[in-house]
C-alpha cells in the first residue's frame, strides 16, 4: 500500500491536483443526474480523496507524521473491506481500487474539463488527471507474441491450425501510462511467481510503433527496444519513467523525485537514494511513465528532454 502511495505521490500531475487542492472544486461541484450535489452530500464519498490528498501534501511539504498513514489506512478499510487487517495486499489491486475510488469521488466524467478529442482530432479542453491515466497489462513479450500450440488459430483459408502472432495496437495514448508486468503464473492450484528480467527504458520509451495506422512499420520483435533513436520520435509518443512498484516478497518502490531529479528507494520505514543503474530489476511489477511533452515545467523530470 505504501509503495503505491509513493508512486502516486511522485506522479507530477496527480501531486499538483491533490497538493494544490484543485480536487476540492470537483468534490464540491460533482453532478449526479444533472443536479449539483452540495459539499455536505458528498462529504462521505469524498473521504478517500481527502485523506489521500492530505497524505500527498504532507509528503511534499515535509509535514508528514505516521498518524496520517494510519488515518489513510482507516479510511481505505472503511470503503474497501478487502483491505482491512494487516495482511499484505496486491499492489495492482490496491492501485486500481484507489484510482477508481478517487475518480468516483470527483466524478470527472460529468465535467466538461476532461481530456476530450473531437472528430477533427483537435483537443477541446485541458487534460485532467484521472482521464489522463491508462493501464496496459503486459506479458513479458509485450505487444507481439506467438500463440502457444494449445491456443493455435484455425486459418479460414487452409483450414489448418496455425501458431499465429498476436499483435496489440493502441488507438490513443494517455498523459500517464501505467504498465503492469505479469509476475505470476497459475499452475493448477498453485500461483507461481515469475522473476523474468524485463529490460525497460528509463527515458525515451517510444510508443509510436504500437499505434494504429502509423506511417512506419510496427516493431518486428517483442520487447522494449525502441525502433529508432528517441530524439527522432515525435514528443507526444515519447514517455519517461518516473516510478516503479517492485515485488520483492514485499512491496517497495523506486521513484524519481521531481525536485532534484534523483531516484530514491522507498520501503515501509526508510527512503534512500538509489543509482539510476539499479532501477531496472527482476522485481519490477508496475511501471509508471509520463508523456514527455506533458511534464509540468516546474518538474525536474522535464530535464530529461534537455
Amino acid at each position: 500500500m505504501n509503495a503505491v502511495v509513493q508512486c502516486l505521490s511522485n506522479t507530477d500531475l496527480l501531486a499538483e491536483y491533490l497538493g494544490l487542492e484543485r480536487y476540492k472544486l470537483d468534490l464540491g461541484q460533482t453532478r449526479m443526474n444533472g443536479v449539483v450535489r452540495s459539499n455536505e452530500a458528498r462529504s462521505a464519498n469524498g473521504e478517500v480523496t481527502e485523506q489521500l490528498a492530505s497524505l500527498v501534501r504532507a509528503l511534499w511539504t515535509l509535514e508528514y507524521i505516521p498518524q496520517l498513514s494510519v488515518d489513510f489506512k482507516t479510511i481505505v478499510s472503511k470503503y474497501g473491506s478487502q483491505f482491512r487487517g494487516n495482511s499484505q495486499h496486491d499492489a495492482l489491486e490496491f492501485l486500481l481500487w484507489l484510482l477508481d475510488r478517487v475518480h468516483e469521488d470527483v466524478n470527472l466524467a460529468s465535467h466538461n474539463n476532461n481530456n476530450i478529442t473531437n472528430a477533427s482530432g483537435k483537443k477541446q479542453a485541458e487534460a485532467v488527471v484521472f482521464t489522463a491515466l491508462s493501464f496496459l497489462f503486459l506479458p513479458h513479450s509485450a505487444f507481439l507474441h506467438q500463440l502457444a500450440p494449445d491456443d493455435a488459430w484455425k486459418c479460414p483459408h487452409c483450414k489448418q491450425l496455425q501458431q499465429g502472432m498476436v499483435k496489440m495496437s493502441l488507438w490513443t495514448l494517455p498523459d500517464i501510462l501505467i504498465l503492469h508486468l505479469k509476475r505470476f503464473r497459475q499452475v493448477g492450484e498453485r500461483r507461481n511467481k515469475l522473476t523474468t528480467f524485463v529490460h525497460f527504458p528509463l527515458a525515451g520509451l517510444d510508443m509510436a510503433p504500437h499505434m494504429v495506422n502509423q506511417s512506419h512499420p510496427p516493431a518486428s520483435q517483442p520487447g522494449w527496444k525502441p525502433s529508432r533513436r528517441p530524439e527522432l520520435a515525435p514528443p507526444h509518443f515519447l514517455y519517461d519513467l518516473y516510478a516503479v512498484c517492485n515485488h520483492h516478497g514485499g512491496m517497495h518502490a523506486f521513484c524519481r523525485n521531481s525536485v532534484d531529479g534523483q531516484w530514491y528507494s522507498y520501503d515501509d520505514s526508510s527512503a534512500e537514494a538509489v543509482p539510476e543503474a539499479e532501477v531496472c530489476t527482476r522485481g519490477a511489477y508496475i511501471l509508471f511513465y509520463q508523456r514527455r511533452n506533458n511534464i509540468p515545467p516546474w518538474s525536474a523530470s522535464s530535464s530529461v528532454t534537455g
